[in-house]
């Protein structure tokens, strides 16, 4: 009878008998054919080709056998559905599986996808239960589903049970069934068409393989508890949705052996004899007990009052029913593959959620929060504890004002100015560095060795020479990175034309990001390695060479991939980008998102903001769309440069600063910008001084690999100090100049 039918018959061309069925059941009369092969094909074509879009016409390319004679009837396999009189050509079930749950990736990966194919559910009730099955079931979150309930489809279950009007009179269990199989034919489904009993209960929860999941969703109080103590028995964990307010009950019986059904609400020692000569009426304050009366919805107590005076039954809608399917669904994906889902009772309540007034007095007191916050932490501005002492030499504060612009990792500026009785001390300030990627402040130095070479230049262009010293020790014994001293020198001082043309690039020079929309000169960026040779030993390493641009490129984009698959370095990224036009006029400081060429709305960037998506992707080994937006970029040029230096100290960092300042000036009147590339940098740098700091194994063990591979890539021996990597970017398609704090926040008035 038809009645009865919900599983499908699947026929195999390939087999001699399936081929003769097949055959059959196209000469019935009325028979509906529906061949869809080709698209299928074509998807599966495009899955396996990420990025890629086929046509049509490349099917008869890539599947050419299959269009030899009749190959492609044949291919595959062919699903009868009786019930609706219909048969339809499929992949083959791997290949079918593959493309159903290709749109799964990554919220469940390959390895959770076949953990998840060995597990069962069971589901018992099937007017809610239907939702929570059917959505398991796209999810394809679970290999075989037993389903229970001996009730039949009236017209008023239609307000929560999705199916058409020719069902009624049809069982619950049936519907369900059959939805799932048109949905996916191979996902094993085992019918209880007389719903749970006595006689049956123990071959519902155990037979062909003990359920690994048990969620109840029917009526009758005296099976709900009957459910519970068998599968406490078995160590199954039960769960329930009772759509009002969304309550889900979790019962981890699997995990605590001992657990009291219902969490213990109709007391520890409550069992199934306790209902057994009890009527109807008096069944209800248990029920009640199991609900947790106070915490139903208004409108569900208000309903409760009416059964059987004004409503038959009680209420359920679609949007509720719905809603606790994806919730379950949820729920029983993560306790299936492992998660600590804890038992209790939880609420997802959307009027509780969405009530606007409670938005409204949330978001206003948040505001009044955030502004008291505010005050108390900028009562007014401050001196950082150190007393303010006015200074004679305005010049001097004139010429680091306009010293400022040079480079720092991540544009953090973090230098601080000292004054003293010839001139300043240039300290680094710890709070404004990226102290996980850069722990020994080596790109540190290298911002004051920058700095201080602008501090030479515009000193020269006032009549005044900087005499420099670094690593020094004030009289009273406070470190600092550099010293300054300013004199006047001797006769008619004149700067030199190279300095006067360093000098009035101090204001140009800038970082690009911009793409070359002309490939770079070749000869300007060997120019600037014969400027550097006159005064300095630090030099450029040039790739030109394509096939090597690109494994470098592919290399800066794991390495940026790594520093965002590990929290401190993730989270010490994020602080320094600016995520608002706002934010970074407030600031002064950091890399202002629209700068790297990202608007503050990208999608893509604001989801590699979340440490746990992150943390997600590096645990299934994934992540690789975080390498493409440097990855893209750096692979396109014609040239890369590597600025070394002959060794690989603090002290040689500060000089080496000083003379990538020069270099990047004299690159700044040759209209070339650059484009640093920093995590690969700061990366190898950690690996020479592992007695200093402790990467993670794996983390250490995979830079290895790669820092192998760049020294091969730009012929180094190992001893370098490297000091930045870079594209050139010609300046044609120039952007603004990263903003600058003002003096005040990085000078102290205050002699030392």
């Amino acid at each position: 009878m038809d009645d009865q039918l919900y599983q499908p018959t699947i026929l195999h061309p390939a087999q001699k008998e399936d081929k003769a069925a097949l055959i059959e059941l196209f000469n019935l009369p009325g028979i509906t054919i529906c061949d869809t092969i080709e698209p299928q094909l074509l998807e599966l074509l495009e899955i396996r080709s990420p990025g890629k879009r086929f046509k049509p016409e490349d099917l008869r390319e890539h599947y050419s056998d299959l269009y030899q004679a009749d190959h492609l009837n044949d291919y595959g396999c062919w699903v009868y559905y009786p019930w609706k009189h219909t048969v339809v050509h499929c992949l083959p079930e791997e290949a079918f599986t593959e493309v159903r749950t290709s749109r799964n990736k990554y919220k469940i990966s390959d390895r959770e996808e076949e953990l998840l194919r060995k597990k069962r559910i069971g589901v018992v009730g099937l007017s809610v239960g239907q939702a929570i099955a059917v959505t398991i079931a796209q999810e394809r979150s679970v290999g075989t589903l037993r389903l229970a309930d001996f009730d039949r489809l009236e017209l008023s279950n239609m307000n929560r049970i999705r199916t058409g009007i020719h069902s009624i009179g049809l069982p619950k269990v049936l519907i369900a069934a059959r939805e799932i199989a048109e949905i996916d034919p191979f996902i094993d489904i085992e019918i209880y068409p007389e719903g749970i009993n006595e006689g049956n209960i123990d071959a519902f929860l155990s037979e062909q393989g003990k359920l690994d999941i048990l969620i109840d969703e029917c009526d009758s109080l005296d099976i709900k508890v009957l459910l519970r103590e068998r599968a406490k028995q078995l160590q199954v964990p039960v769960i329930m949705e009772t759509n009002d307010r969304c309550m889900v009950d979790i019962e981890r019986f699997d995990q605590e052996h001992d657990r009291s059904i219902f969490h213990g609400v109709l007391g520890g020692d409550f069992d199934s004899s306790h209902l057994s000569q009890l009527t109807t009426r008096e069944k209800i304050p248990f029920a009640l007990k199991i609900l947790g009366i106070n915490q139903l919805s208004l409108r569900m107590k208000a309903s409760l009052l009416e059964i059987e005076n004004s409503i038959n039954g009680w209420p359920q809608l679609a949007s509720d029913v719905n809603m606790g399917g994806g919730v379950l669904a949820n729920i029983c994906r993560k306790i299936l593959l492992g998660e600590n889902v804890k038992s209790g009772r939880y609420y997802v309540d959307l009027d509780e959620l969405f009530s606007i007034e409670e938005i409204a007095d949330r978001a206003e007191t948040a505001l009044r929060s955030n502004s008291d916050e505010q005050t108390k932490r900028h009562p007014g501005k401050s001196d950082n504890g150190i007393p303010k002492r006015s200074i004679d030499d305005v010049l001097i504060k004139k010429i680091i004002r306009e010293s400022l612009n040079a480079p720092s990792g991540g544009n953090l500026q973090p230098w601080e100015f000292v004054p003293h009785d010839k001139g300043v001390f240039i300290g680094i300030n710890k709070s404004r560095i990226s102290s996980e990627l850069d722990p020994l402040l080596f790109g540190a130095n290298v911002a004051i060795g920058a700095v201080a070479e602008n501090i030479a230049l515009t000193a020269k262009n006032y009549n005044l020479e900087a005499i420099t010293t670094f690593s020094h020790q004030s009289a009273n014994g406070n470190e600092f990175a550099a010293k300054i001293d300013f004199k006047k020198p001797e006769g008619d001082f004149q700067p030199s034309e190279q300095d006067k043309l360093l000098f009035n690039m101090i204001s140009k020079r800038k970082t690009n990001r911009a793409l070359n929309q002309q490939p770079v000169d070749k000869d300007k960026l060997l120019q600037i390695n014969t400027f550097l040779s006159a005064e300095h030993e630090e030099q450029f390493l040039y790739v030109f060479d394509q096939e090597k641009i690109e494994a470098i490129a592919k290399l800066i984009g794991i390495a940026d991939r790594l520093r965002m698959s590990y929290q401190n370095f993730h989270k010490e990224l994020m602080q320094e980008i600016c995520w608002s036009e706002s934010e970074a006029l407030k600031r002064r400081n950091g890399i202002y998102i629209k700068d790297l060429g990202i608007s503050e709305d990208n999608a893509a960037i604001n989801i590699m903001r979340d440490w746990e998506i992150m943390h997600f992707l590096k645990q299934i080994d994934k992540g690789q769309g975080t390498e493409k937006l440097s990855r893209e970029v750096f692979q396109k040029e014609n040239a890369l440069g590597l600025f070394v230096t002959n060794h690989n100290s603090s002290s040689s960092f500060l000089q080496a600063g000083r003379a990538l300042q020069k270099a990047w000036l004299y690159s700044t009147s040759l209209n070339l910008d650059w484009h640093p590339a920093t995590s690969s940098i700061y990366f190898f740098l950690q690996l020479d001084f592992p007695e200093k700091i402790k990467l993670p194994t794996e983390l250490v063990d995979q830079l290895k690999t790669m820092r192998a591979e760049f020294n091969e890539l730009f012929q180094l021996n190992g001893s370098e100090g490297l000091v930045m990597l870079t594209r050139f970017v010609n300046s044609a398609d120039s952007k603004a100049t990263s903003l600058r704090m003002p003096l005040e926040k990085v000078y102290t008035e205050a002699y030392t």
